[in-house]
């Protein structure tokens, strides 16, 4: 499950919230979790219609090393209109040593917007197998999906899918492929499914998964 704070208008366009002192980081760790905005009228965080742009606000993201008592910002990202998780990676070389506290602020700027801001997978490790972007979902056909990645065509990806709902660890695995685009077939005509991806650098290291994103086959002639 996410966690999220609902941006609206001029009486509550912004909320924050702290992680506990995590540390001492180490060499090479980063932070990394997923994100996404969706508009709150509908309170759907899957329905793709309801997404924002830039123009409505954004999220800072800034670290501690006293305990709360200051932060520095390190990152201001805009909301985008991507409806999929969006990733984001953030390296802690400067805090190598030290024990922080990371909090997350969103601001929302407009007052005709009212929306949730979700994190999801806020993790601080360092497992030498980063995921940079979300995946896309390309085209769809009755049976299949075509997944596209950004990066190189020498990546190896590997998707988990299943029903909507389906527990991680329990969907369908693929096989681990290597390319930018990666093909799912073998689906039901007009059936909604839920994917999530990672990269595969070894046969003992990948990256965390990145998701939830969703595709719905089309129906059969």
């Amino acid at each position: 499950s996410y966690i999220y704070k609902n941006l609206y208008g001029t009486f509550s366009n912004t909320g924050n919230f702290t992680t506990k002192e995590i540390g001492p980081i180490l060499a090479g760790d980063e932070l990394s979790f997923i994100y996404k905005t969706v508009l709150y009228y509908l309170e759907d965080m899957t329905d793709p219609s309801l997404v924002l742009d830039g123009n409505s606000g954004n999220f800072t993201i800034e670290i501690s090393t006293n305990n709360g008592v200051s932060f520095v910002n390190v990152a201001t990202i805009p909301n985008n209109a991507n409806f999929n998780w969006n990733f984001h990676q953030i390296s802690l070389a400067n805090f190598v040593g030290q024990n922080i506290k990371i909090k997350f602020t969103g601001n929302n700027l407009n007052p005709d917007y009212d929306y949730y801001l979700a994190f999801d997978n806020i993790a601080v490790s360092n497992s030498g197998c980063t995921f940079p972007t979300a995946p896309t979902i390309s085209s769809a056909t009755t049976e299949s999906v075509s997944i596209t990645f950004p990066g190189d065509a020498t990546t190896n990806y590997q998707i988990e899918y299943g029903l909507p709902g389906f527990l991680p660890g329990q969907g369908t695995l693929s096989p681990v492929s290597t390319g930018s685009t990666l093909v799912i077939g073998g689906l039901l005509p007009s059936t909604t499914y839920h994917f999530r991806a990672r990269k595969v650098c070894s046969d003992v290291l990948s990256s965390v998964w990145i998701d939830p994103f969703k595709m719905t086959t089309l129906c059969a002639p």
